[in-house]
């Protein structure tokens, strides 16, 4: 018997000090179930949520301003940058009038003719009224190199058509001042002031000191690039055609074609300049 009242003594005692717990929890306002824990615990997490979204949320603004930045400050360069021309004022001057007379000859041409021919007018343009800028070859370096500053801009802002002018007549001149050639040539000249856009940003690219026209270049690196068949009467339309797929002179490599045929139908008037144009390669290798 004791040992019973002894026994629910205790629990009675346990009892109490469990009360007298919980009572000290409600009052420190700690959770007293396990369902009250779980939800502050999930109060906790979304509270955590939101602050990682608007951390994310500030991190993408960061980074968009970041990019903005980096792109202003490339803009800015490329409009400061000279493309690896840096002319005096006279250089300027004549470079523009000389510009300004080559393309009015270019422009005044209202018949068809070869490409070749075409600028070969508006050459003997400039030579009647610049005839001391072609007898200066470091004037005609200088309108090479202006040339190429003006046809860059001109990708730069867009202006392709503008920009394919100015490519082809910086390659010109750069065939007339630099005599590493035995002749001038028309079907790259062709292929730069009318072709495509990925051949123009190309030689562009080649020909300037800046890494300006890297950007553009990856937009136009998949274009195909187009050549232009040398037979006049060939059936293509603007004898357009895949440039991987040409056919060329192996005598002269100067000559284009869409097709054995096209070039069969074009070497009895092909022949002449052919030979001239070998006779001539064999003396410059001559003189090297």
């Amino acid at each position: 018997m004791p040992s019973k009242k002894k026994k629910k003594s205790s629990r009675g005692k346990a009892r109490k000090g469990s009360n007298s717990n919980n009572k000290k929890e409600e009052k420190h306002g700690t959770p007293s179930t396990p369902m009250e824990r779980l939800n502050i615990d999930d109060d906790t997490e979304v509270a955590l949520l939101d602050e990682a979204i608007k951390l994310a949320a500030a991190e993408k603004k960061a980074m968009k301003a970041a990019v903005a930045e980096k792109e202003e400050i490339a803009k800015s360069k490329n409009q400061s940058c000279c493309h690896g021309c840096v002319p005096t004022e006279e250089d300027v001057r004549v470079a523009l009038t000389f510009g300004e007379t080559f393309v009015t000859a270019l422009d005044s041409v209202k018949k068809q003719v070869d490409i070749w021919r075409l600028f070969a007018i508006a050459r003997e343009a400039t030579r009647v009224k610049y005839p001391e800028v072609w007898a200066d070859p470091a004037k005609l370096k200088m309108l090479v190199s202006f040339h190429l500053y003006m046809a860059t801009q001109s990708v730069l802002e867009g202006e392709m058509i503008v920009a394919k002018t100015y490519a082809a007549m910086a390659f010109h001149l750069e065939e007339c001042w630099n005599k590493t050639r035995a002749t001038l040539t028309g079907a790259k000249l062709l292929e730069l002031h009318r072709g495509d856009d990925h051949t123009l940003v190309q030689y562009l690219r080649k020909n300037i000191p800046c890494q300006c026209l890297d950007a553009k270049y990856e937009q136009v690196k998949s274009i195909t690039k187009i050549g232009f068949c040398c037979n006049d009467q060939c059936s293509l339309p603007n004898r357009r055609v895949e440039r991987r797929s040409m056919v060329y002179c192996t005598r002269c490599r100067d000559a284009n074609y869409c097709s054995r045929e096209c070039q069969e139908a074009v070497w009895p008037f092909h022949k002449k300049q052919c030979h001239a144009i070998v006779d001539a390669k064999a003396k410059l290798d001559s003189r090297k």
